[in-house]
């Protein structure tokens, strides 16, 4: 069966990992830092308001690390085909 033409998509640039890296789990981490200095800064009243900080901080952490997993995926992704590209004799081995 002949693959997609998704499926046969070129493997990342170097170039759209770095957008992705700031678009993505940076952006993310930078959301969590402020956040979390935020909440440092002010005192919230009562446990209703505490817990809503919280919740949001988990959330935002979970973002950063979901973000950065794909991130590192398709980094993955351009290593594993740079490899490839540059060993020698690559469609003798197995």
């Amino acid at each position: 069966m002949p693959r997609s033409s998704a499926a046969q998509a070129a493997p990342p640039t170097l170039e759209s990992l770095a957008e992705q890296l700031r678009d993505g789990p940076l952006k993310c981490l930078t959301a969590l830092q402020d956040h979390a200095e935020a909440l440092a800064d002010q005192q919230p009243v009562g446990s209703r308001e505490l817990l809503e900080h919280l919740q949001n901080l988990v959330s935002l952490a979970q973002c950063s690390m979901t973000r950065f997993y794909e991130f590192t995926a398709e980094l993955r992704t351009l290593v594993d085909h740079v490899t490839q590209q540059s060993a020698p004799d690559a469609g003798d081995r197995h």
